[in-house]
Order: C-alpha cells, then structure tokens, then sequence
C-alpha cells in the first residue's frame, strides 16, 4: 500500500482539500480493476438496470464489511478506496470514498456531501447516488437505512 503524508490547511480550505484529495484518489483507483471487480461481485444478485438495487447493495456491503475506524488522534487521514478495501477499515470520507469508487466503477454517478457545526467546521462526509432519477444518500457509517441523510 502506498501512502503519503500532507498537511491540510484547516477551515473551508482544508475542507476543499480534502474533497479534492478524495475525488483524486476514487479517479486514480477507477484506473484499476479491484474496485469493478468487487462492485462486479456483489451487484451477482441484483437484477440487471435495476440502479437503485445496486446502490442499495453497495451500500449494504460496505456498511456491514467497513469496520468504522476513527483517525489517529490530532491527523485526518484520506485514503484511497481500495487502500479501505485492503484494510476493511476506515472513517467517514474513507466509507465515501469506497462507496463512490464502488459505484462509479459501475457506472452510478456520484457526489459528495458535507456537513459541520459551522461553515468553516467540517466534520462529516457522506456519498450519495444517482440512481432511479434521483440522489439516495449513501451514509455507511450511520446505523441508518440506504437513502437516510445527516441532519
């Protein structure tokens, strides 16, 4: 496994940074085959074109396959989706990064969503899907339903 170390600025700054760091490492990994081949191999009983069904399967693997892992304390950590598969482990913009590397490797169009107790405060990250005409929130590390979005 690959890693390297950054320091993020802090405030909306080190927010941006991090969404810039995360969709370059779900971009990076989508070059390799590991992560539409685990997508491949869970979609195995989801009926084909059924997208929701697939979020929804996505979403149910990960979130019970993820082991939820907070950073070590005083470093946020970004890691690529198939460095969370590899460790089965990882916190919130890991879980996203998975599940967006996931689902856009078969062909589900992604976005991320952030949220914290002020404008310059970021302190969760979750994916959400396009699927069936519409986003469904995608919040793996909530014991909450597929399409449940963070206050």
């Amino acid at each position: 496994m690959n890693y390297r170390l950054a320091e993020l600025p802090s405030g909306v700054r080190g927010v941006d940074a991090t969404l810039e760091e995360l969709g370059r490492l779900v971009n990076a990994d989508l070059k390799q085959t590991a992560l539409r081949f685990h997508a491949t191999k869970i979609l195995q009983g989801v009926q084909s074109k059924d997208h929701v069904g697939e979020g929804r399967a996505i979403y149910a693997w990960v979130r019970s396959r993820i082991r939820y892992q907070k950073d070590p304390v005083g470093i946020e950590t970004v890691q690529s989706p198939v460095v969370t598969l590899r460790l089965a482990a990882g916190d919130c913009d890991d879980h996203a990064g998975l599940v967006a590397g996931l689902a856009s490797a078969v062909g589900i169009p992604v976005r991320f969503r952030v949220v914290g107790y002020s404008a310059d405060q970021f302190v969760h990250i979750w994916p959400e899907l396009f699927a069936g005409g519409r986003w469904w929130s995608a919040d793996t590390t909530e014991k909450r339903s597929f399409g449940w979005r963070p206050p």
